[in-house]
């Protein structure tokens, strides 16, 4: 049965990308469809140093900064409705802090 899982997902990569007849690249990742040659299919936003190329992110609701969902260890099943990115969520810890 795991096997057909493995298979499963394989074929639902391959269906995901389809090919225009320019020769680009789109990728369905459920209701969203990006071609490759978007200008933001390169744009750098995570702090991981890596483009956007078709990999789910999600935005930090305080400074408007995309992380890959894999970076911020969120699965596609369970995306929060607010995000904070690491650098947002140490400062509103530190601002949540009262000194003696």
């Amino acid at each position: 049965m795991q096997g057909l899982g493995k298979l499963q997902q394989e074929e639902a990569l391959q269906e995901a990308e389809m090919s225009s007849s320019e020769g680009e690249t789109w990728i369905a990742d459920e209701d969203i469809m990006v071609e490759s040659g978007d200008d933001s299919w390169d744009l750098i936003t995570c702090y991981c140093g890596k483009p956007f190329a078709g990999r789910p992110m999600i935005e930090c609701n305080q400074c408007g900064i995309w992380v890959h969902l894999s970076c911020a260890k969120i699965k596609k099943s369970n995306v929060p409705d607010i995000f904070y990115c690491h650098k947002c969520r140490d400062v509103r810890r530190s601002g949540n802090k009262k000194d003696p």
